[in-house]
């Protein structure tokens, strides 16, 4: 892995690194970008998985074989966008909305998630 990892970004906080395999990090980009697309357009996560589904197959060089939803329990699913799924891997949407002060409305009560 330290092959891998680059000096400290101050800007994005992190040690950016990239994969050895470069088809996996464009996926990741691909796959991100369905989640961001998907959230902002409101798509069902059904749609949003069939999407990713086929993105993977195609990065393996692989046919996406055909998904049956009638055998896939309906149950709720999270959403790639969830603040404790988010916070892990953030969305472009979210690393461009860091440094963006809100402005603490008056009478504002402090929590662990932020002001009320």
């Amino acid at each position: 892995m330290r092959r891998l990892i680059r000096p400290f970004d101050p800007q994005s906080l992190a040690y950016p690194w990239k994969n050895a395999d470069p088809r996996l990090d464009t996926l990741s980009e691909t796959v991100q970008e369905i989640a961001a697309v998907a959230e902002r357009q409101k798509e069902s996560r059904s749609a949003t998985f069939e999407r990713i589904w086929s993105a993977a197959h195609a990065a393996a060089g692989l046919s996406a074989p055909r998904l049956n939803p009638s055998l896939h329990p309906q149950f709720a699913v999270p959403f790639l966008s969830e603040p404790w799924y988010c916070c892990a891997e953030p969305t472009r949407d979210l690393l461009v909305s860091i440094g963006v002060q809100k402005p603490v409305p008056k009478q504002a009560v402090a929590t662990a998630d932020g002001f009320v």
